[in-house]
């Protein structure tokens, strides 16, 4: 088992990542998890609002539904800081950090940062589930189809497996949020 799941990598970089390097491995089974809450957003520039240079992958279509990447420039990385460095190499600091900043965040949040925080998660992935989604949530739609399909079929070609598991947002599970 190889796990190449990336923390807030969307469905494009997901298919680069297959596509590039991960079918060198020669998988039996390709499993890719789908949120639903941000996925569909993070393929659209349009309900993104990217402007200016595209800084990780993004898709469009062409006139006849076909795929079409859309340049991009990766951002130039910076030095890790030393609290990085640590994450990083230094086990007993993962440890030690963890607790110490959820209590610390604990102690500094407000009822008033937590409102906020819920209302920009609602703003954000509420619009996903519309029944009547408007231009761009119907081309961000197509968008997303049209790359995890793109992905299936290359790892069909490869002769692997291909499983796409949806992992829910909680409107999706608890009835009183929605």
């Amino acid at each position: 088992v190889l796990n190449a799941g990336v923390g807030a990598w969307g469905t494009a970089q997901e298919y680069q990542l297959i596509r590039h390097e991960g079918l060198q491995y020669e998988p039996d089974l390709v499993v890719l998890a789908f949120y639903t809450g941000n996925d569909v957003t993070n393929n659209s520039t349009k309900i993104k609002r990217v402007s200016g240079q595209l800084r990780k992958p993004y898709f469009d279509l062409t006139d006849r539904g076909e795929l079409r990447e859309l340049p991009f420039t990766v951002r130039p990385s910076r030095p890790p800081s030393m609290i990085e460095r640590l994450r990083r190499d230094v086990l007993v600091f993962g440890l030690l950090e963890a607790p110490f900043s959820r209590g610390l965040a604990a102690q500094t949040a407000t009822e008033d940062d937590d409102e906020a925080a819920e209302r920009q998660l609602i703003s954000s992935e509420i619009p996903v589930f519309s029944a009547s989604p408007d231009s761009r949530w119907e081309d961000a739609w197509r968008v997303t189809e049209a790359i995890l399909g793109r992905t299936r079929d290359l790892v069909q070609q490869q002769g692997a497996e291909f499983l796409l598991v949806n992992v829910p947002t909680k409107w999706e599970i608890y009835d009183a949020d929605w």
